[in-house]
């Protein structure tokens, strides 16, 4: 018997290894096999990309069993909000914050399908380092790079290559923001920026060797069956089809209980006007960039009425996050689009060109809503002050509703035995399970 959140797909293979144990499969080609990819990732810590979380996925498995995939989520919203409260702790009314990262959409579409993917406590932590390294201004003054900050992205990026991509953009789309937004001022901290270049650069050095074996697959490609180059790259038009688009941002899941005929509604009428950026609404991705109609009107609400009873200081950083959340924004938009039959090109089309194995752009959501959150924190932090018993009666209530609006509904699954299609898969690939002294669900 085993229980099967969101139904089997990418993780079918965390399943297998939860009824047979650890299982070495040295170098051999596993084309033939079901989840071929996911397999080869465990070929052995040293063959993963993703080694940190290999390891740790395998310890659970043999420790709880099928019960893994019950505990192991709980055990990430636990470290998720543990995290954000750590982050968010200097600011009042905290505690909403953290919530409303913790289960925000992203996290829904994500529980059960992505293992590493939920840990959205490597984007709070990473948050929470920035504000020790960089955006506080409180360093020393040696040049070098910001020690702990090499240290986590390269941590994140053993645990998910996706979330380490994320983060390490987003650092550098911040420095970019500050650059902007400071560069020329007298008080233009010259260490500051050569610290935080410093600690690109150190990071990108020790990912490239640590991922060597991907990235040389990636760019230079490798030999397949048939001695013909091939590359792990995403087609162009996959970045296309998983980024995002502005009125996304608005675009409830279809599966949520209260707006999801809605969605549907909204989403066949912009199919129906032809324009073919209009009809690639996949809500498992998609859904992610909504964050709730009132907390959006929340976010624009504290913009219009407490951005001008900011400090100095404190405006300074709201600029630098703001700005860094509209470049996010461009980032996840489609790599083109199209005027009158004139192609224009949007920064997506980097992230394309530059690293086509990160096609769904679209996960860079969560990234947003975490600055978002913290833009929010910093005003509301001042205003509060003066209005504190319309916060206090307020926030539960954007909490509640917030939370209502982006909940994703999840189905649990329970097996008592093998899925008949893994049957059928299993009787036609006897001989791959033979060899490998492997079985799907004890498929002999």
């Amino acid at each position: 018997m085993i229980y099967v959140i969101n139904g089997l797909q990418d993780p079918t293979f965390l399943y297998v290894l939860s009824r047979t144990g650890i299982i070495y499969f040295g170098h051999h080609t596993m084309s033939c096999f079901p989840y071929s990819t996911v397999i080869e990732a465990f070929v052995g810590l040293s063959g993963s990309t993703q080694p940190l979380l290999s390891l740790i996925l395998l310890v659970f498995l043999q420790l709880f069993g099928t019960y893994f995939f019950i505990l192991w989520p709980l055990l990430v919203v636990l470290l998720n909000f543990l995290v954000s409260e750590f982050l968010f702790r200097n600011y009042r009314m905290s505690v909403f914050y953290s919530l409303i990262l913790t289960f925000c959409s992203y996290f829904w579409i994500k529980l059960g399908l992505h293992m590493e993917l939920i840990g959205l406590w490597t984007l709070a932590m990473f948050m929470a380092l920035l504000g020790k390294d960089f955006l506080r201004e409180d360093n020393n003054k040696r040049l070098l790079p910001h020690q702990s900050s090499v240290l986590f992205i390269v941590l994140t990026a053993l645990i998910s290559n996706y979330l380490s991509f994320i983060v390490l953009a987003t650092y550098c789309l911040l420095i970019l923001s500050w650059i902007c937004l400071s560069v020329g001022r007298e008080n233009f901290k010259y260490e500051l920026f050569a610290r935080s270049v410093l600690t690109i650069l150190f990071s990108v050095a020790i990912l490239c060797l640590v991922l060597i074996p991907f990235l040389s697959k990636v760019y230079l490609g490798h030999a397949n069956g048939e001695n013909k180059v091939e590359k792990f790259t995403r087609p162009y038009e996959d970045f296309i089809t998983f980024s995002l688009r502005p009125w996304y941002f608005f675009i409830p899941s279809p599966k949520n209980p209260i707006y999801g005929e809605f969605s549907k509604t909204i989403t066949s009428k912009i199919e129906s006007t032809g324009y073919f950026l209009a009809d690639d609404y996949f809500p498992a991705e998609h859904s992610a960039a909504f964050f709730g109609y009132l907390f959006l009107i929340t976010f624009a609400g504290c913009l219009i009425y407490g951005y001008k009873k900011l400090d100095p200081e404190t405006r300074k950083r709201v600029n630098v996050y703001l700005l860094t959340t509209i470049l996010l924004v461009s980032f996840t938009m489609p790599p083109y689009f199209t005027i009158s039959g004139l192609k224009i090109y949007t920064p997506g089309h980097l992230i394309a060109v530059l690293f086509p194995m990160f096609r769904v752009t679209a996960r860079f959501s969560p990234m947003i809503l975490l600055f978002m959150l913290m833009i929010m924190a910093e005003i509301i932090n001042v205003i509060h002050i003066k209005h504190q018993k319309f916060f206090k009666i307020f926030m539960p209530i954007l909490l509640v509703v917030t939370l209502v609006e982006t909940f994703v509904p999840f189905k649990i699954t329970k097996y008592d035995k093998v899925p008949r299609t893994l049957c059928l898969y299993g009787s036609a690939r006897a001989h791959v399970y033979k060899v490998y002294g492997l079985s799907i669900f004890k498929i002999k």
